[in-house]
């Protein structure tokens, strides 16, 4: 297999829900061998005006430091804040942004399924071994499924309360698209966040996007752990940093 050509790019990982930047401890040495720079910072989780704040700020002061604007990618509730930072720090920050199965739009749940899901999640109650099943495929080696799980972390009952809410708390951020070239990739497999959610943000933000089918069976946190994938996502984000269509 050739190696691909080295951008002189950073990249910054930017991760979701419940979980910090050792999320990204697989894909991390893959993309290293195809650019420069790649951050994975803990993001500031105690509150979501905290979150976006700070998160543009690190945005901003590594753009600064590389001389030239980042790329942006996140997952999950991290690929909503990689499109908010893009939208609202624009093209002096950041170059391109991809967003990994992020959720928009409506939650489609039942006051009851809401209600009951915010329990089980805010104490715990869902034993991983059922969890896993919903956030990973056999894709994903057991034992990398329980080193993420391992490091999950109770998350502030602020962000815990938005997962809830009837619509996701930026849909109505977002009149057009970002001012960056984006990519949003997802999978018709994602128990998570459907697909057809983030195929909605991809929509509204007129993004570039790279489904996984159905038959490819990639769940929604397969992208960070299974070892194909993890060398596929890189190559997404890397063609599309050099701007391969």
């Amino acid at each position: 297999m050739s190696t691909p050509e080295k951008s002189n790019r950073t990249v910054v990982l930017l991760h979701g829900y419940g979980v910090r930047g050792a999320f990204w401890r697989y894909l991390k040495p893959v993309l290293e061998e195809r650019f420069q720079e790649v951050l994975t910072p803990d993001l500031e989780m105690s509150s979501l005006e905290a979150l976006i704040a700070t998160t543009s700020s690190y945005c901003r002061k590594r753009a600064h430091r590389a001389g030239r604007p980042i790329i942006l990618v996140g997952h999950s509730l991290g690929g909503v804040l990689a499109a908010l930072v893009a939208k609202d720090l624009g093209n002096d920050v950041v170059d391109r942004v991809v967003i990994v199965a992020a959720p928009y739009g409506e939650h489609r749940m039942s006051r009851l399924g809401a209600t009951l899901t915010r329990v089980l999640v805010r104490f715990r109650l869902i034993p991983d071994a059922l969890a896993r099943l919903r956030f990973f495929s056999n894709k994903s080696p057991v034992e990398r499924q329980k080193a993420l799980f391992a490091d999950a972390v109770p998350e502030s009952k602020e962000l815990q309360a938005i997962l809830f809410e009837p619509v996701w708390f930026h849909t109505e951020q977002f009149p057009g698209p970002v001012p960056v070239p984006s990519l949003v990739i997802a999978s018709e497999s994602d128990k998570v966040v459907p697909c057809n959610q983030t195929l909605e943000f991809a929509e509204v933000l007129r993004s570039q996007t790279r489904i996984f089918a159905a038959q490819d069976k990639v769940a929604h946190d397969d992208f960070a752990a299974a070892p194909e994938l993890i060398h596929q996502t890189a190559d997404i984000v890397h063609g599309f940093a050099l701007g391969a269509p």
